[in-house]
């Protein structure tokens, strides 16, 4: 899809309007604006970027003027007061429209912690949402996520978990496995934190713990089908496929090793 700045402003004289949209897909709106004089428009109900098309002048946005000219960006939230004021003849702009009504809220920080006992309820939760999606939680699992002092942290493990304000949004676990390795288990997000790299944050934070023990290498065992967006994830941040032995874990379909 392509929308020509000269197509655009064809479709406003034809409109005989200061503005008019001209694409429209999911919660994004495209407009060409082009005032007459004066602005006078009044605050919007959703958040919005404005990218000059032509011309020059000022942008008052919540108290704050600033100065403009072509390919310049602006950003508005939603519900600012905003207006463009002492602009050319030939002034213009596309304003895209996005999000939800009242706007989109503003990316929280993640922070990485260790295992606080606190965090107990949201280690099992987690885990039992997305293994339940597609296995019965067997009885080892419930031992696991019910005691992880027992089982990882007692045995020399370590969890860790990513916070967004006081909410725990995932965790990953680390126990040891075999000779000179550990096992990276255990690793969840919670859905509605998916898709802003918490994953990601884990996954690198995990690794730096298992290199302050002093192991060689990282395993994890997997499963690419029921898990493929994790399994991609696992290549991401530089694990590799090794050959998978028999009988470690029913769910496992994939064997993967990050060497430190």
């Amino acid at each position: 899809m392509k929308i020509a700045s000269t197509a655009a402003l064809s479709a406003l004289d034809q409109a005989d309007k200061v503005f008019v949209e001209l694409f429209r897909h999911g919660s994004l709106s495209v407009e060409i604006y082009r005032p007459e004089k004066e602005d006078l428009q009044k605050p919007h109900e959703r958040d919005e970027i404005y990218v000059v098309l032509s011309g020059t002048g000022k942008f008052e946005n919540q108290g704050i003027v600033s100065s403009f000219g072509p390919g310049d960006v602006l950003f508005v939230p939603a519900y600012a007061p905003h207006r463009f004021v002492e602009f050319t003849e030939d002034f213009a702009t596309w304003v895209f429209f996005y999000g939800p009504k009242g706007g989109e809220a503003p990316v929280q920080e993640v922070n990485i912690k260790n295992w606080e006992p606190a965090f107990k309820d949201a280690f099992f939760q987690l885990n039992k949402a997305w293994i339940e999606v597609d296995y019965p939680l067997e009885q080892l699992d419930i031992d696991v996520l019910s005691h992880p002092e027992i089982h990882i942290l007692d045995k020399g493990g370590s969890i860790i978990a990513a916070l967004v304000g006081d909410e725990v949004a995932g965790v990953v676990a680390l126990r040891p496995f075999g000779e000179n390795s550990m096992e990276l288990t255990k690793m969840a997000v919670d859905n509605k934190w998916r898709g802003r790299g918490i994953g990601e944050k884990l996954m690198y934070a995990i690794l730096d713990v298992a290199r302050e023990k002093g192991v060689p290498k990282v395993v994890l065992f997997s499963n690419s089908i029921t898990s493929a967006i994790a399994v991609n994830l696992y290549f991401k941040v530089g694990f590799k496929e090794v050959p998978l032995e028999a009988g470690v874990y029913k769910r496992a379909n994939i064997k993967m090793e990050f060497t430190l």
